[in-house]
Parts: structure tokens; sequence; C-alpha cells
């Protein structure tokens, strides 16, 4: 697939002159991510041998690469947040 990201590149290099240092892309995915899920909390249920259960807080996780191997940060009640 293919993605057209010339509107994201556009946006980024506006906080580039405004903010030091400017936000990296995968702030941008994650801040959508967070604008997706509280617009439908239903992608964030969980399934579990109850059924499908919604979480009590939404929490999002994204893999990392480093040197001491794949590091998974969350990021908690993301709702919450600016």
């Amino acid at each position: 697939a293919q993605v057209d990201c010339v509107n994201l590149v556009n946006l980024r290099e506006q906080f580039k002159v405004v903010d030091s240092p400017a936000p990296s892309f995968n702030d941008f995915f994650l801040k959508l991510v967070a604008a997706a899920l509280q617009q439908h909390p239903q992608l964030a249920n969980q399934w579990t041998d109850a059924g499908i259960v919604p979480p009590k807080c939404m929490n999002i996780g994204f893999a990392v690469d480093t040197d001491a191997g794949l590091l998974v940060p969350v990021i908690r009640d993301v709702p919450t947040l600016g």
C-alpha cells in the first residue's frame, strides 16, 4: 500500500519552526490513534474468557527497536492527555 503523507510532512515542518525539537512522525501517529480510539472506543475492547470487555482505561503501547532489543513503552490513560 502507498500513503500520501505530504500534508503530514508539511505539518511537521511547521512544528520545526515553532517547537524545538519538532514532534516525530510517531508522535503524530500516536495522537491520531488516540483520537480514533476516543471516537470509536469499541476498537479498544479486549477478548477474554468472559467475552468482549471494554478496557477500564485506555493505554497505547508502541514498539521501539533499541540496542537492548524490542521495548514497548506504554502511554497511560490517553484520553486525559493533550
